[in-house]
């Protein structure tokens, strides 16, 4: 009896390729507008939780917990907004326009109170003002504002930095 394989009896086994047909990996296909798509959707389903996160971090220095219920809200009113997105109809109802606009709100209004809290948060503790671009904030929200945070340094019973710590930071 002879055995017939896949490829005599017209089958044809997928195989997983970690490159095409021009020996390319398959990122090489990738337009850049669906890139920017999928890594600005990303960072936004994130952000959310970044900011709740750093809310999180403010509310354990002593700050407000304003911020947190905040981006708590921009959490739940995400969910509807999400779903009701998916059957498009064409022309958006008056509820659908609603959430929309107090996503917005909310987005602006948490970015805002976050940014607030950590200017007054090192502001206080260092006695300069602490920048943060109001536009840059509106944007990227919790992205621009936690990648402007600094490190705490503890300081002396003077309320100045630790001779030590300033020989590693040198």
């Amino acid at each position: 009896m002879k055995r017939i394989n896949g490829a005599q009896r017209g089958n044809s086994y997928n195989h997983i390729r970690f490159f095409d047909q021009d020996g390319l990996p398959w990122t090489s296909r990738l337009r850049w507008g669906i890139i920017l798509f999928w890594v600005a959707s990303i960072f936004a389903f994130l952000a959310p939780l970044v900011g709740i996160y750093l809310s999180v971090w403010l509310l354990s220095k002593g700050r407000s917990a304003l911020s947190l219920i905040l981006y708590l809200a921009l959490s739940v009113v995400c969910v509807p907004v999400f779903l009701a997105s998916f059957p498009s109809r064409g022309v958006m109802s008056s509820v659908e326009i609603a959430f929309d606009v107090s996503l917005m709100v909310l987005w602006l209004a948490s970015a805002f109170s976050l940014r607030h809290e950590v200017i007054l948060y090192y502001s206080g503790r260092e006695g300069i003002p602490f920048p943060l671009n109001p536009i840059l904030t509106a944007l990227l929200g919790p992205w621009y504002v936690g990648g402007h945070l600094r490190p705490d340094f503890p300081f002396d019973d003077s309320g100045k930095v630790g001779e030590g710590i300033l020989k590693l930071t040198v």
